[in-house]
């Protein structure tokens, strides 16, 4: 064999080793506490997703000490606006005030976060203060002013506060707009928007507003959310009662019961 095929093979055989060596290096893991919150963060939200809210509060709590010890503001405020999240859900507004009052003022965390910090803050202020409400929805619209991801939620908080201040027409006219305007990938912004033209509409045209609740329910079973289809139910059954229909009502409270009987309703 004479040298210069000997120095190919060589050649080969080095490349083929080096190749071999790349593909056999494992894979950086994360470090402990990293993981640890990751590992929290995605525990909380899945427990959120099966209307679990005490062992959701649980998982975001840890993720908040854990995100607080590795100096990451960003994990912290999702953690934050969580706990919030859960606290409205109890309906304990003060209780979401103070998770989200550190994120008003810290520097440290982005723009974004304290937008929507900013707009839980408007929805813990609903039923106590609308105009106060208004005020902080104003501060989350001056970031969101085009296309940021959560700028249906803006529309429909609007709508809420329009509500809260018994202002029934204004109220239609932006659920209107926003169901007119939203695409279909928008799923859960829009059945709160046809939940929230059914509230508009109940005073005027309870036929009307069972149609919309009808949409939203629609929604909410394709989306699998115990917490919205508590809420779409409760508001069927006022319509049911309003139109005096008794089958309907009879039908609404066995949903009702039957979802009560699986999850915890408040």
């Amino acid at each position: 064999m004479n040298s210069r095929l000997l120095r190919r093979m060589g050649g080969a055989l080095l490349f083929s080793v080096l190749v071999a060596a790349c593909a056999s290096k494992p894979v950086a893991e994360l470090p402990p506490l990293r993981m640890a919150a990751q590992t929290a963060h995605q525990k909380a939200l899945e427990a959120i997703r099966q209307g679990d809210l005490p062992t959701a509060a649980e998982f975001w709590q840890q993720a908040l000490s854990l995100y607080q010890a590795q100096d990451d503001w960003s994990g912290q405020g999702a953690a934050r606006l969580g706990l919030a999240q859960i606290a409205l859900r109890n309906q304990a507004p003060t209780e979401a005030r103070d998770w989200l009052a550190p994120m008003l003022v810290q520097t440290q965390f982005d723009h974004a976060l304290q937008a929507q910090a900013q707009l839980q803050m408007a929805q813990s202020w609903l039923k106590a203060d609308a105009g106060v409400a208004a005020m902080h929805l104003m501060a989350a619209e001056q970031w969101c002013k085009s296309q940021c991801s959560w700028r249906w939620a803006v529309a429909n908080l609007a709508t809420q506060i329009a509500l809260a201040k018994q202002d029934f027409m204004r109220a239609r006219s932006l659920a209107e707009a926003t169901l007119a305007a939203i695409p279909a990938s928008e799923t859960a912004e829009r059945s709160h928007a046809h939940r929230l033209l059914a509230q508009a509409l109940l005073p005027s045209n309870a036929t009307q507003a069972l149609a919309q609740i009808e949409a939203a329910l629609v929604l909410d079973r394709s989306l699998a959310r115990p917490d919205w289809l508590r809420e779409d139910l409760l508001l069927r059954l006022q319509i049911a009662s309003q139109l005096e229909q008794a089958e309907l009502i009879k039908d609404t409270q066995a949903r009702l019961d039957s979802l009560c009987a699986a999850v915890v309703c408040r």
